[in-house]
């Protein structure tokens, strides 16, 4: 798990209970099994968790009083072999929370994002990672939606 917390730059990637503070935004990325330690913390509901821990093929946004929730598909192609994953986010005013499984590409960005925040000017608002991410996230899932239509059409 690593976080990110945008006003003092500082990086967590141990967790601690005590990391959160609704005065500050952050950047949060996790895979599902570490949600569990996030899930009071972040007041996340049982229905979007328990959905965080199965795949699910279904695209969906939920609205919260208190974040939305988005499930999101990516496809990589690794040879002839199409591998398909899950990525979930919460966005809240105050945090933007990415979970996937660490061999996921967008793991390796956000995480990248987190650990050279001192490096990139854009990591200078909320609005602007998460408009980072959410631009990732929607061109790999269209572009999976293209590839395995076209791995049918091959086959």
């Amino acid at each position: 798990m690593y976080i990110l917390n945008l006003k003092t730059a500082e990086i967590i990637d141990h967790f601690r209970e005590d990391f959160y503070s609704k005065v500050y935004p952050y950047l949060i990325l996790s895979t599902a099994c570490e949600l569990k330690l996030l899930k009071d913390i972040l007041d996340i509901d049982e229905i979007t968790f328990n959905d965080c821990l199965e795949f699910d093929e279904n695209i969906k946004l939920d609205l919260f009083d208190n974040y939305d929730f988005l499930s999101l598909n990516t496809c990589e192609l690794s040879g002839n072999e199409a591998k398909i994953e899950e990525v979930n986010m919460y966005l809240s005013d105050n945090f933007i929370l990415v979970i996937c499984e660490k061999d996921n590409f967008l793991y390796d960005y956000v995480k990248s994002m987190i650990l050279n925040n001192s490096k990139a000017e854009f990591l200078s608002s909320t609005l602007c990672i998460l408009y980072n991410i959410f631009n990732l996230s929607i061109l790999f899932s269209a572009c999976s939606t293209k590839i395995l239509d076209f791995l049918d059409f091959v086959e």
